[in-house]
């Protein structure tokens, strides 16, 4: 039985005539057990004033589509939905369903519906009627993370889910953190940051450690991440990866560690997603790309504030260059909005020029001239058949995904977000010029 089938399951459920309030109170009890107070209240208010089922269902979708928005009333909504497991699982069952939740969703459902069969018969009726939105709200629209079933899953639109909630797979990497930061990492993750964030505030943490401490951990971590390769290749393999290492020839061997990564499990491989791009970093195999590229890091970041950043003030750059100095490039494009929409008068029209020019030039080095093309064109042709803003998110939220290289890929959300700022402010000020325009011709 799909979704629809199932709400329309539970609105006729909720719809049939009853005597009394008690009756449809009851019936929402037992069939919408993963609401909120107040909006059992609601649905038995609509029920009570004859409001159809379309109308019933469309308000439980509009309720769904709310808490998958709002991280934390996802989160109140999902301990509501599986509290019930408080009373036929122990605590150590519960803790390992939610570590199993972590790599295999296909297991982690096959295990719920486990616990499911030991509810009392009723029981088990009412909480199978709400499973469908559960399961929306706790897995998302990740449904096809069955089992793992081969490496195809960890790519496309699927690749962000899964990295919003596998930090249990990369703890033995973060061991180095004390029990105070480890909790704003738990609070990071519960809150439902996407895993980039988490790992700007791990970088955060390990730049605040003494010298010698930051060189023992990436010594650590090296060897971390040279284990997993020594692991599964031959003898013969680890050879040429090491002469390959000392040879420098970083194309060679990053084609090399691809190929071992097939031999993982599938467990191994998420926790390679999470950390194969500072892997990567400590092998040195980004950092010569990089070296080539900008020879000289200040020298190309004056360049680029010279270019784009000139309605800034001294104070402003400053802040700028310790923020990039620190490695916290997410918090520089952050620091650059925020003093943009502080900006006002002929400045904020410069700025607005300023990054709207610096928008074309990375959209292309994120994207290629052909994509942000194709981006353009589809663009037009939704703006010109009024199509909603979600179309829109979906159409450059495509374009992100199907970037496979995990740090172009970080690169490219950076420039989507950004720009989608600059010109998402510019629509609003044209709103704004047009109702007032709008109230004086009506006044006048």
């Amino acid at each position: 039985m799909n979704e629809n089938q199932t709400i329309f399951q539970i609105c006729g459920e909720v719809y049939k005539e009853s005597k009394s309030r008690r009756d449809v109170a009851a019936k929402i009890e037992k069939h919408l057990s993963w609401l909120q107070a107040e909006e059992k209240e609601e649905i038995l208010k609509m029920s009570k004033e004859g409001k159809s089922k379309d109308d019933i269902k469309k308000r439980l979708f509009e309720m769904v589509e709310a808490k998958e928005k709002d991280a934390g009333e996802k989160e109140k909504t999902v301990k509501l939905c599986y509290a019930w497991m408080d009373d036929v699982a122990t605590k150590e069952e519960i803790e390992g369903l939610h570590k199993l939740h972590h790599v295999d969703h296909g297991a982690c459902k096959k295990k719920v519906r486990e616990f499911i069969g030991r509810l009392p018969e009723e029981k088990q009726k009412a909480v199978e009627a709400s499973l469908p939105f559960c399961e929306k709200l706790w897995y998302g629209d990740h449904a096809s993370h069955e089992g793992h079933e081969g490496h195809g899953d960890h790519s496309g639109h699927n690749h962000h889910h899964i990295k919003r909630r596998h930090l249990a797979v990369i703890e033995k990497y973060i061991e180095w953190l004390d029990e105070i930061q480890k909790g704003a990492i738990r609070e990071l993750e519960a809150s439902g940051a996407d895993f980039n964030v988490i790992a700007d505030k791990i970088k955060e943490f390990f730049h605040l450690l003494p010298e010698q401490k930051q060189t023992d951990v990436k010594e650590k971590f090296q060897n971390q991440c040279m284990t997993w390769a020594k692991e599964v290749s031959k003898p013969t393999e680890w050879e040429e990866i090491k002469k390959l290492h000392a040879a420098e020839d970083f194309n060679t061997l990053k084609l090399k560690l691809v190929e071992l990564e097939e031999r993982l499990t599938e467990n191994q491989k998420h926790t390679i997603e999470h950390v194969r791009g500072v892997c990567y970093r400590l092998w040195g195999i980004k950092n010569l790309a990089r070296r080539r590229r900008v020879p000289n890091s200040e020298a190309s970041f004056q360049e680029k504030a010279a270019k784009y950043l000139d309605w800034m003030n001294e104070e402003q750059l400053n802040e700028l260059k310790r923020l990039k100095s620190e490695g916290k490039k997410s918090e520089v494009m952050k620091a650059i909005l925020k003093f943009y929409d502080e900006t006002t008068g002929d400045a904020k029209e410069k700025a607005e020029g300023k990054l709207k020019e610096a928008c074309k030039e990375y959209s292309v080095k994120a994207f290629g001239e052909e994509k942000v093309a194709q981006f353009k064109a589809q663009y037009k042709k939704l703006k010109d058949e009024n199509a909603e803003q979600s179309e829109i998110e979906k159409l450059s939220n495509q374009y992100i995904d199907e970037i496979e290289d995990e740090q172009k890929k970080d690169f490219a959300k950076a420039v989507v977000t950004g720009c989608k700022h600059v010109y998402a402010s510019t629509r609003s000020r044209r709103d704004l010029i047009a109702q007032a325009v709008a109230e004086y011709l009506q006044n006048a």
